[in-house]
This record gives structure tokens, sequence and C-alpha cells, in this order.
């Protein structure tokens, strides 16, 4: 797996595409109040948008009510993309 692409850029927002069980969609959420990154939520998936680099992971503790995450997929998005662009990369 590469880790970065000859057209990276880090004005690039890195976006992580995160694949989740129907009752985990909430819990997301409260990754909004993180400085610096951005939520969007689809019926499948959300996307957390950063323009300070890759999040690693997000997946927590069950006895912290944190959400467990089953699949996770790298993408990235241009900064200026429209909303409508950035849904091109929905499953």
């Amino acid at each position: 797996m590469q880790k970065s692409s000859p057209n990276a850029n880090r004005s690039i927002f890195k976006t992580l595409k995160v694949i989740l069980d129907s009752d985990a969609f909430l819990s997301v959420l409260d990754m909004s109040k993180i400085t610096g990154f951005g939520v969007r939520m689809s019926q499948r998936h959300v996307e957390v948008l950063s323009d300070v680099g890759i999040i690693k992971r997000v997946n927590k503790t069950e006895g912290k009510g944190y959400l467990y995450i089953r699949n996770i997929e790298f993408i990235s998005a241009s900064k200026d993309m429209s909303p409508a662009q950035r849904r091109c990369y929905e499953p």
C-alpha cells in the first residue's frame, strides 16, 4: 500500500472514510468538536476531513461509549471541491 502519491500536496485535505455499523453514527459526531476537523455523514459512512494530516485511528474502547470501526479507507479530496464533487467518493 502506497503511503503517498506523486500528486500529493500539503494543501490537500486528507479524508478518512469510515464505514460504520448502522448504530454507530451518532457517536461519531463527537469528533466534530475536535478543532481543525469536520465531519460529513451519509447513510453508510462518515468522512472526517482534516487539513493537518491523516487521522491514523479513530476506533475507541467500548467501555467509554465510543465506536467500533469495521473498515477504514484513505482517500483525498481537494480543499476547493464542492460538496457535490466530494460526494463522488461515496460508495
